[in-house]
């Protein structure tokens, strides 16, 4: 896990981006914000290699190396998708100044009746695949265009990830958190947000303009709430 730096001050906010984007994504308020801005690019994306391990804990515990080794104080996490659920892992069990997840991952989707029967179809092949009956290739079928693109070792992540709710992680985090969600976000729907936000116990939502990327589509938005709350902390 590496990191770029930018901007000055006491406030330390280090940025985790989403799965199948990079660090790049949030560079644009580096020019906006009046703290220290730490960009992530994770194991296993934005050119850098797949991790060690496969777990969101693995993903914590480098940043939280990162953190120490270069001992900062007065961290506030941020993030996105992805990278929202090394924000929960890592703030469930360390002190934060404060914690802004963004169209976060972490939340169980709601039961789905397709999507049920789209994973038993796909355990089924697998296991067809495992005693010969099936080509390997053919589990290419299933999954999201970011599963089909990703490499076997970031497959594993990914569905570990995907398998792996925080519910009762959200209940230990006690820092002040943000929460900022695209009112019209389809991969992590709003729902999501208003679950993270009842079980953050000191956490405010915000609902702003835009899709999964709210961050993006809605840019002064996302600007305004954020800086309002880290000047507020």
């Amino acid at each position: 896990m590496k990191f770029e730096v930018f901007g000055e001050g006491n406030i330390n906010a280090i940025f985790l981006h989403g799965w199948g984007a990079s660090k790049t994504s949030f560079l644009w308020i580096k020019d906006y914000l009046n703290c220290m801005c730490h960009f992530a690019s994770l194991d296993g994306f934005d050119d850098e290699p797949p991790p060690d391990d496969i777990t969101i804990e693995g993903y914590a515990k480098r940043l939280q190396k990162y953190i120490n080794d270069n001992k900062l104080n007065n961290v506030v996490l941020v993030g996105h998708s992805f990278g929202g659920r090394i924000a929960i892992e890592y703030a469930a069990h360390n002190s934060l100044l404060g914690l802004i997840l963004v169209d976060s991952a972490g939340v169980k989707p709601k039961f789905n009746i397709l999507k049920k029967l789209k994973i038993l179809k796909y355990k089924l092949a697998k296991l067809l695949c495992k005693i010969g009956l099936f080509n390997k290739k053919y589990l290419d079928r299933f999954g999201s265009a970011d599963f089909k693109e990703a490499s076997d070792q970031m497959k594993r992540v990914m569905v570990y990830a995907v398998n792996h709710n925080q519910k009762n992680e959200l209940n230990k985090i006690k820092c002040k958190t943000l929460v900022v969600w695209g009112k019209n976000d389809k991969d992590t729907p709003l729902y999501m947000a208003k679950i993270i936000n009842k079980k953050i116990k000191n956490s405010e939502l915000a609902i702003i303009d835009g899709g999964h990327f709210s961050f993006l589509d809605d840019k002064y938005k996302f600007y305004t709430v954020l800086d309002y709350f880290i000047k507020n902390l």
